[in-house]
């Protein structure tokens, strides 16, 4: 079986590249865990990045399952920071027009796109069936190139209806989609939407939890 680890920065996987590097070597950032090989690949921030990370890399039809790993912010009080979930659907949050009061239009709310062509369902990339099933909670999510800071972008964009945003998973999840490569995306959350104040976001605490899970994850596949 052959994972690929899919990741924007290296921060997010930091533990995991720890725990990696003590098992045999199978190439470059490749490694041997039984009958298991494990690859990561860190794209670099943004969608753009991790999309063409994962469509240009050469092996990547030899793997069996991607794995999204990264933190997110989430607009519930009802999860708790440093919790890990996983996401089963997402969209892009940042694909369209504004209008004249701040509204944001979606390519598919004003008719440049077909919001039910391949590989969206009213707009939306969903995993509802994803091939390898996990514990985490599941959670919807939204991708932005732009996280949400100010008071008025958190009031615009917390209208929408999902759980988490983040800034890689709809671009990870559109490319795997097309690549026809099952995938999971598994995410740690660090802060909640809201005016950004760093000082309340727990990056560590989530980096931790969310590793430890994925060591344990990848261990029981």
């Amino acid at each position: 079986m052959k994972i690929l680890i899919v990741s924007a920065t290296s921060l997010e996987i930091a533990p995991l590249s720890e725990y990696l590097n003590k098992l045999p070597s199978t190439g470059l950032f490749s490694y041997a865990l039984g009958h298991k090989t494990i690859q990561t690949i860190v794209t670099g921030i943004g969608g753009i990045k991790t999309a063409y990370s994962m469509a240009t890399l050469p092996q990547i039809k030899d793997f069996d399952i991607l794995i999204n790993v990264g933190l997110a912010g989430v607009y519930h009080s009802k999860f708790e920071l440093g919790q890990v979930v996983e996401v089963t659907s997402d969209q892009f949050g940042d694909i369209g027009v504004e209008e004249k009061d701040g509204q944001f239009l979606s390519v598919f709310e004003i008719g440049l796109e077909n919001g039910n062509q391949f590989p969206f369902v009213n707009g939306v990339i969903q995993n509802s069936d994803a091939k390898f099933k996990t514990q985490f909670q599941n959670v919807t999510s939204i991708s932005y190139n732009m996280v949400s800071g100010s008071a008025l972008t958190v009031a615009l964009r917390s209208k929408v209806q999902v759980d988490i945003e983040t800034m890689e998973g709809a671009a990870f999840a559109y490319a795997a989609k097309y690549l026809q490569i099952p995938y999971l995306q598994i995410r740690g959350i660090s802060n909640y939407v809201e005016p950004r104040d760093k000082s309340r976001w727990q990056i560590q605490k989530a980096v931790e939890r969310l590793n430890s899970e994925i060591i344990r994850l990848i261990e029981d596949f």
